[in-house]
């Protein structure tokens, strides 16, 4: 299952399970006494909480934006897009950012038109004559 169709607590126990720390120590991190917190998050029984996000990234080395993002998602979807329209943009991942860059030089920072064929298909760049 690709992690856009997984839930949070499915996306969180992937990575608890892949992470070299014990459920103590990732529910220390994140400033819980007890570890069952984390078999909460896990089942989905307790969702979690939005200031839990980038210390919950931290302790899984993963990336908060998306985790963030996931979270708002499921469980406040009108919530992503309000924040988004607030800040004037969408709010890129570490990787989006690398992939925003990589785009911008394979065009030579110009402004190409860019043609989608299909929903989850390619993207192609109409580059400008240079």
């Amino acid at each position: 299952m690709t992690t856009a169709k997984m839930t949070v607590a499915q996306f969180l126990t992937a990575k608890i399970e892949e992470s070299p720390k014990s459920q103590k120590e990732i529910a220390a991190e994140l400033g819980y006494e007890a570890a069952n917190i984390m078999t909460m998050f896990k089942q989905g029984a307790t969702k979690l909480p939005l200031n839990t996000v980038g210390p919950m990234a931290r302790a899984l080395d993963i990336d908060p934006v998306f985790l963030l993002r996931m979270a708002f998602r499921e469980y406040y979807p009108d919530t992503v897009d309000a924040v988004e329209h607030a800040l004037g943009g969408t709010i890129l991942t570490e990787n989006e950012r690398k992939l925003l860059e990589q785009f911008r030089r394979c065009s030579d920072h110009s402004d190409p038109e860019m043609l989608v064929f299909g929903p989850t298909r390619a993207i192609a760049l109409v580059l400008a004559d240079r």
